[in-house]
């Protein structure tokens, strides 16, 4: 049944799902494309796309359940005229962000997907449907979706985007997730709810229920109340960060000559990296830091690490335009 609707879509049908000529050459044979295919609903192509064009798919992730944002993102997302009207809980494991962000990780560092992967396994996130409810659609939900998301790229953000209005720090604690455009959705849901699609694709299809709304706000507050929260501005982590390596310092007749010099050598590496001498070597840092009590996977080592690190593999292409983990 995927194979006829690969079929048509290789006929030039591909184009109601995308604009990008080059994405349809890499998805064409994409395992998880076809996957999703054998549970989109309804079968017709055309049907198909335009019930994909009124929705979009949000991932609310842990760093946004650790900042207390999640609410915040879903009050602004209601107030454009998106609606909820199917979610679920989701762990994203490791595996999971590798086949998400596989064609535009291609040139990334293995430091840069390690972060990636530890920010997005930390916890469970929230796979929500939204159903685009403003009277004139000019573009797939999708797509008005991601550009009010705002890149992962800090220095390209504008100011009303979510990233920006709920204070992403750095290029990997991006706090949310959307499929960029139809074809997306149909490829990222059998990502991460590969036991739950046909729920996602019969929720295009009906009217929401009165209680969806309800019982996401729910489940986020659950979420949120399992860790501490955590204010994910950089300058405090730093600052947090590097207080305990001073502390560590100013306390050098008590602490063994090992540990004096490893603290040192972590305090000049960090200021290193922060001038934009030399990028950050994450392994040195994390196990550095785990000497001194510092969970290297706490959130204040991650907001630090990720703006520090090595993110892209000189002169590696991506195989697909676009961001990394975003």
């Amino acid at each position: 049944m995927a194979q006829d609707l690969i079929d048509e879509l290789a006929d030039g049908a591909w184009r109601l799902f995308t604009d990008d000529a080059e994405k349809w050459d890499l998805y064409s044979a994409d395992e998880h494309l076809a996957a999703g295919l054998v549970h989109a609903r309804p079968r017709e192509t055309a049907r198909l796309a335009d019930v994909l064009r009124g929705h979009a798919v949000l991932v609310l992730q842990p760093d946004c359940m650790a900042g207390r944002l999640a609410q915040q993102c879903l009050a602004i997302v209601r107030r454009e005229g998106f609606e909820p009207v199917h979610w679920r809980r989701v762990r994203t494991e490791p595996h999971v962000t590798a086949a998400m962000w596989r064609y535009q990780s291609s040139s990334s560092t293995r430091v840069s997907l390690e972060l990636a992967e530890a920010i997005c396994s930390r916890d469970e996130s929230i796979v929500v449907l939204l159903r685009d409810t403003t009277a004139v659609r000019e573009e797939p939900a999708s797509l008005r979706l991601t550009a009010l998301k705002g890149p992962s790229d800090t220095t390209r953000r504008q100011p009303h985007q979510l990233r920006s209005v709920l204070g992403s720090p750095t290029k990997l604690v991006v706090l949310i997730h959307t499929s960029d455009e139809p074809k997306d959705m149909v490829r990222e849901l059998a990502i991460l709810v590969p036991d739950a699609m046909a729920e996602f694709y019969e929720a295009m299809s009906v009217a929401a229920s009165p209680t969806t709304v309800a019982s996401l706000e729910s489940a986020v507050a659950e979420l949120e109340a399992r860790g501490p929260v955590h204010d994910l501005d950089l300058e405090a982590s730093f600052e947090r960060l590097r207080g305990v390596l001073v502390e560590r310092l100013e306390d050098a007749d008590d602490q063994g000559a090992g540990l004096r010099a490893t603290a040192g050598d972590l305090l000049e590496r960090l200021d290193r990296a922060r001038e934009g001498v030399e990028p950050l070597d994450s392994d040195v840092f994390a196990s550095g830091v785990e000497a001194f009590g510092v969970d290297g996977f706490s959130w204040d080592a991650l907001v630090v690490a990720t703006q520090l690190v090595e993110h892209d593999l000189p002169g590696v292409r991506r195989l697909l335009a676009g961001g990394g983990a975003g």
